[in-house]
């Protein structure tokens, strides 16, 4: 299963932080499934995860930015 960039970025952080896609999941209230779909690029990335992410793992402007960059692919 091919991940999108954007899944690959949120895999790294999930990785570097110790969390599972459960984890995901209730940070953004939606099923462990969606979050898969949306980490293997089957599904888009919904507008609200990006600043979620930052607040969650406390990204910078730049990384945040990427993360936007990576989100548009």
């Amino acid at each position: 299963m091919e991940k999108s960039s954007f899944g690959k970025e949120l895999r790294k952080l999930m990785i570097d932080n110790n969390e599972s896609l459960i984890d995901l999941a209730n940070l953004f209230e939606v099923s462990v499934p969606f979050v898969s779909s949306v980490i293997s690029g089957k599904k888009n990335v919904p507008d609200s995860w990006i600043d979620k992410i930052s607040t969650h793992y406390g990204l910078n402007l730049q990384k945040e930015n990427y993360f936007r960059d990576v989100w548009k692919f």
